[in-house]
């Protein structure tokens, strides 16, 4: 005769209870894990029973504050013994870097054109310094220096936009006009976006939109989202070019599903812009020509369309950009924070933003072409290691992903000793299964670092085991 006594394990966010099945009846056997775990992640101490009444004391929940030490206390520990953390940089020679007395190889650059050490882009600083002062004082309402508008003619020209607006960075764009672009009505968020896209997408909630997460990986789950919603202004956020391992959007498809539901696609192309664009016959490479963005690389328009790119990657310049059509950029001009008060960029990103379209238009193409090989290189080692590896497009980002994450001080200090400095990705920064650290390749890198580089990394596999391809298949 079979026991009807069953003991059942069931996971749940905060541990594991323990359940015994009586005659189909479930009675829950340790609540206490559940209860501790629970109570950890929410609430100052402990929960505790006064054992005269039995009864429980008043607990006080933990503040988000709080919350956010507890999650960030292993990195805040990891500030003092982590020579990748907060460091002071004395001296650059291209793209060698000095730290104390030690001179490394720097892969943590996103200035991918090599634009910050070109001696042309260089050299224009002090003409347009000399005619315009180091700084306006107006902010963009109340005035803008001539080359302001230039730039931005220039812009729209390479990208083929109606208009560009030029801010002094991406986060403060995000910050305010998702908000007023949504309406007060429902943001789709891709779930693997820029951590600037959430935060603008969570200052757009407190103010009173919806926020609904998806996967770009899952179009159809968007389209079946946008067809439920009731709001009456759609808004999807995206990533271009993904920060994490260079992976492109699927541009056209969200274009085709945004125009097919009366929604805006909101690109943030912050690492596309520069790198890759518009396909050509005679492209000497993957990333396409001119290096006008992803919209253009994927053949779109703007229709339904707002596109946001900074300078500083590509260009090493600190200027962004949205780039719309005429009505919403005059909405932005009048209801933006930034546009109406903030402080413009100073001239010398100004005169370099404009050397570097010159430059980009003059050559551009020979250096990416450069770039492309140099990250293939890099791509063909990292596969032939049979590493996790998510860079399918030649794109200079690679990500390296440990299978312990606790090692991440460990790696990052063999690496500094052995002269590369690279960019770290601690938890919480990312997701657990996904720390590591991160390459970029730039122009200002040499085929000889790439191969020094591929040579440490194989040594450090050696003695901290890096996640391999088919990890997480």
């Amino acid at each position: 005769m079979r026991c009807p006594h069953k003991k059942i394990e069931k996971k749940c966010k905060y541990g594991i209870i323990s359940t015994t099945k009586i005659n189909n009846k479930k009675t829950v056997n340790n609540k206490s894990t559940l209860t501790e775990n629970f109570f950890k992640s929410n609430f100052s101490g402990s929960p505790k029973t006064n054992s005269k009444d039995n009864t429980s004391q008043t607990l006080i929940p933990k503040s988000n504050y709080q919350k956010l030490l507890d999650k960030n206390s292993a990195f805040l520990n990891g500030l003092g013994e982590n020579p990748m953390y907060d460091a002071k940089i004395i001296a650059q020679e291209k793209r060698k870097i000095k730290i104390g007395s030690k001179w490394l190889i720097d892969f943590a650059s996103c200035n991918y054109l090599g634009f910050d050490v070109d001696p042309e882009i260089m050299e224009s600083i002090t003409e347009l310094v000399s005619k315009w002062g180091t700084h306006p004082s107006w902010s963009r309402m109340l005035g803008s220096p001539a080359p302001y508008e230039e730039v931005e003619n220039k812009l729209q020209n390479l990208l083929k936009v109606d208009t560009c607006i030029g801010l002094p960075c991406l986060t403060v764009i995000h910050h305010y006009c998702i908000f007023i672009l949504s309406e007060g009505g429902e943001i789709f968020l891709d779930k693997r976006s820029h951590r600037t896209l959430y935060e603008g997408a969570v200052k757009a909630r407190g103010l009173g939109a919806k926020v609904t997460y998806f996967s770009s990986d899952e179009i159809g789950q968007l389209e079946l989202l946008l067809k439920m919603s009731t709001s009456h202004k759609k808004m999807i956020l995206v990533d271009g070019v993904f920060s994490m391992h260079g992976q492109y959007a699927d541009i056209g498809n969200l274009a085709k599903i945004a125009r097919n539901n009366d929604a805006i696609l909101y690109v943030d192309d912050a690492h596309g812009f520069g790198m890759v664009g518009e396909r050509s016959e005679n492209e000497t490479c993957s990333y396409g020509t001119k290096g006008n963005a992803i919209i253009n690389h994927c053949g779109e328009n703007y229709d339904n369309v707002v596109l946001t790119l900074g300078f500083s990657k590509a260009y090493s310049t600190p200027i962004s950009f949205i780039c719309c059509d005429s009505k919403t950029a005059k909405l932005i001009k009048a209801t933006a924070v930034p546009y109406l008060y903030t402080g413009p960029v100073n001239t010398a990103a100004l005169a370099t933003a404009l050397k570097g379209l010159e430059v980009n238009e003059k050559r551009g193409d020979k250096i990416r072409l450069k770039i492309n090989k140099m990250c293939q290189r890099l791509n063909g080692a990292i596969n032939d290691m049979g590493l996790r590896n998510e860079n399918n497009t030649d794109f200079p980002i690679f990500n390296f992903y440990l299978e312990d994450a606790d090692k991440v001080n460990f790696v990052s200090n063999y690496l500094f000793e052995n002269g590369v400095y690279v960019t770290l990705a601690p938890y919480p920064m990312v997701a657990q299964r996904d720390v590591g650290f991160r390459i970029q390749l730039t122009a200002a890198n040499t085929e000889d670092e790439v191969e020094y580089v591929i040579s440490v990394l194989k040594d450090l596999d050696n003695l901290v085991r890096m996640q391999r391809k088919d990890t997480f298949a």
